[in-house]
């Protein structure tokens, strides 16, 4: 069966599955997914990094290329500026003296190829695992790192400006969601 329409025909069982799983067995099921064809051309699946009882909740659209090279989410010039960003607010990607840390993660887990949009089905293949990250983390905040992240997380077409400002809410459990450029 085509990558596209295994993503599109995730199974009550397998998300029932994925929403099961513990830290552990989640990393584990990112590192092998292969239903969409993003897995064809990365390196490896970036499951995310961080503090796994983090109040602050990182979520970017998808590993660029060093990212995919290294495994680690907001790596490179961004994500330098995201580390002060977050020093600034005394949070860090790990704990380092008094600062708090964060969990960062991205809508796919799989990159991207440059020039290219996320598309419905390599969002739809991916939601499971973020949702299941986000249940496991229970994040007092959540950060929508550019347009394509807050799109997805908000269910809006609204530019990343109209969103910028505002406390939105994710989900059920109605978590403070803050929008920012990318």
């Amino acid at each position: 069966m085509p990558a596209a329409k295994r993503s599109a025909d995730h199974s009550q069982t397998e998300l029932a599955a994925v929403a099961s799983l513990d830290w552990a067995g989640l990393a584990q099921r990112i590192i092998g997914c292969r239903d969409c064809a993003l897995c064809e051309a990365r390196n490896q699946a970036v499951v995310g990094v961080g503090q796994l009882d983090a109040n602050l909740m990182v979520v970017g659209a998808g590993p660029d290329v060093e990212e995919d090279k290294q495994g680690l989410p907001f790596m490179g010039a961004e994500g330098q500026l995201l580390d002060a960003m977050l020093k600034a607010i005394d949070y860090a990607r790990a704990p380092v003296g008094e600062q708090r840390a964060a969990y960062l993660s991205s809508i796919v887990k799989c990159h991207v190829p440059e020039g290219q949009d996320l598309l419905p089905e390599q969002v739809a293949a991916c939601r499971p695992y973020l949702d299941r990250q986000i249940a496991l983390l229970q994040p007092k905040l959540i950060l929508a790192v550019g347009g394509a992240a807050a799109k997805h997380l908000l269910a809006s077409d609204e530019p990343v400006g109209n969103l910028r400002g505002s406390v939105h809410r994710y989900g059920e459990q109605e978590i403070p969601l803050l929008v920012t450029y990318h």
